[in-house]
């Protein structure tokens, strides 16, 4: 299984701090927050190459830091501005083809920290193989949940049912997190459903087309999770991770 940190995204809400430096790249508790996640990842058992996707503008910044973290490639996705961005879909699937990737993909956004061990994550994903699975929390209250992130639901068997993207009024309390285990059999899907005309800037719109044909498990991930989108994240996400 090899991973990927998605980190090519030009987070205009974060502005002026990500002017000049990419999200992943913004010191949280006095690391870069791509630091936690890449400690996250080397705890999972058998895991190849992580790639890092970044966009032409900070490719240089993810370079340096790779370079300092044996195992980790850096892929440029070739935009230098927010109105060219590629959207996380396209940018998974320049990384499987140029990198000609067969195995399981472990995809987890470079702005996501959360408590949760990755190798509890990746054996129930295995397990559920060729489902594509996705970390959930329960974030347990409608209103912070409002406009601001996918849900889920779900049988009783964890498989989900039903994906929405930031709606008006949430059905559930379960919320998608930006962590995907996509098994090798369904890596061609990707690029399939980009052929086919699907949006490509939301992983969500993605996970919506795959509930019903392969089907979507969704595993619960203990413990905090926080989703570094504006200042206001940023800001209490420094006071959890202070050292």
């Amino acid at each position: 299984m090899d991973a990927l940190v998605l980190a090519a995204g030009y987070s205009k809400r974060l502005e002026p701090l990500t002017l000049t430096y990419a999200k992943p790249l913004l010191p949280v508790g006095g690391r870069p927050m791509v630091d936690y996640l890449l400690e996250k990842l080397r705890a999972v058992p058998g895991l190849g190459t992580t790639y890092v996707v970044s966009n032409g503008k900070f490719a240089h910044d993810f370079a340096a830091w790779a370079a300092r973290h044996p195992g980790v490639r850096v892929v440029n996705d070739g935009t230098m501005d927010n109105e060219h961005r590629l959207g996380a879909i396209r940018d998974i699937a320049l990384v499987i083809e140029t990198q000609r990737l067969s195995d399981d993909l472990l995809v987890v956004a470079g702005d996501n920290l959360f408590d949760a061990p990755l190798v509890e994550f990746t054996r129930e994903a295995r397990a559920q193989r060729p489902r594509v699975t996705i970390g959930i929390v329960d974030l347990q209250d409608r209103e912070l949940i409002r406009k601001r992130y996918g849900i889920v639901q779900l049988d009783a068997a964890g498989q989900v049912t039903a994906f929405f993207e930031k709606p008006d009024d949430p059905a559930t309390t379960l919320v998608s997190t930006g962590i995907y285990h996509v098994p090798a059999a369904q890596l061609g899907v990707i690029a399939a459903y980009i052929a086919q005309g699907g949006k490509t800037d939301n992983i969500g719109d993605l996970i919506h087309a795959l509930v019903l044909a392969p089907g979507v498990h969704g595993c619960r991930l203990p413990g905090r999770w926080f989703d570094i989108g504006d200042l206001a994240s940023y800001e209490q996400a420094n006071r959890t991770f202070r050292p």
